[in-house]
């Protein structure tokens, strides 16, 4: 039997285990990497029933689907596009490519499942006469780990922490998200239900595991570059907002790239050098870190 057969529970904590390369050999933790996006997947005709059981006549609203990017523990993601209707002028309509996140089925029932058993065991744990034990208190870190990830099971409460995630980091203002280092996807309003998550696609963004490999020359002057802004977020979360992103594996850490044409403004925002002369013509590459699904968020 597969890992991914033991049920969700169990895949996320395997996640986490293929982060820990300071615990396990490098072999597993490559190994179990493949959990963070590549699980199995479930079927196009249960995707379609979720979204129609959601949203009604989905396509003809203007919601179309096409190709999977990926499937964790807890839902399967996919590429596509959504058109909505001016409000002020019917015949102008706005198109904008999204990624559609759908529960996988009986997700819910499987997370009870596996987490009522994990009590069982931890409460037996807890009675035996070994006084390191009783000093773990495994009931109550196991009631704590039940909360954060039952929240998975809605993906409503994930749409609501990206946009208090959004709030913290650029107060929702489309210039100030286009200048940040940090971008958390945006939810479609009247595109989000218990089952289902629409949200903005992250263009031209690859897995930040992809640069974590690489120890080329130019890799480590890459991986220099993004440890700044990941630092700086995180000790954001932590110690200034107290709402701190709880499932920052590789797999929902993404690098986005784009090119920016030079200017006075963006050399300031972007490059710690300056223009040779004021008419100098310059691409910019900048990279942002995109931190996907939000679902699990800690704060006291």
């Amino acid at each position: 039997m597969s890992i991914q057969q033991l049920g969700p529970v169990a895949i996320k904590l395997f996640q986490w285990a293929a982060t820990r390369r300071d615990l396990f050999p490098p072999s597993i933790c490559d190994r179990l990497s493949i959990l963070h996006d590549k699980g199995y997947p479930h079927s196009l005709e249960w995707t379609r029933r979720v979204l129609t059981e959601s949203f009604g006549d989905y396509e003809r609203k203007g919601l179309e689907i096409y190709d999977e990017i990926g499937c964790g523990s807890a839902a399967q993601v996919y590429r596509g596009k959504l058109t909505i209707k001016s409000a002020t002028n019917n015949n102008s309509e706005c198109t904008r490519d999204v990624a559609i996140k759908v529960l996988h089925p009986r997700f819910q029932v499987l997370v009870d499942r596996d987490l009522d058993f994990i009590e069982i065991i931890a409460d037996f744990l807890n009675h035996l006469p070994f006084d390191q034990l009783k000093m773990l208190n495994l009931p109550r870190a196991v009631e704590e780990f039940s909360a954060v990830i039952r929240d998975q099971a809605d993906l409503r409460i994930e749409a609501d922490n990206l946009r208090q995630f959004r709030r913290n980091f650029y107060k929702n203002s489309q210039q100030s998200e286009d200048r940040s280092s940090i971008v958390f996807p945006q939810p479609i309003e009247g595109w989000v239900s218990s089952d289902v998550l629409v949200e903005d696609y992250a263009h031209d963004s690859i897995p930040i595991a992809n640069f974590l490999l690489d120890s080329s020359e130019e890799g480590m002057s890459i991986r220099r570059e993004l440890a700044g802004p990941l630092l700086r977020a995180f000790f954001k979360m932590v110690f200034l907002d107290n709402f701190i992103h709880g499932d920052l594996h590789p797999g929902n850490v993404l690098v986005k790239t784009s090119r920016v044409p030079s200017s006075k403004s963006t050399w300031r925002i972007f490059s710690k050098s300056k223009p040779q002369s004021e008419d100098e013509d310059k691409i910019i590459v900048k990279r942002s870190i995109v931190f996907l699904d939000a679902g699990i968020a800690i704060c006291s």
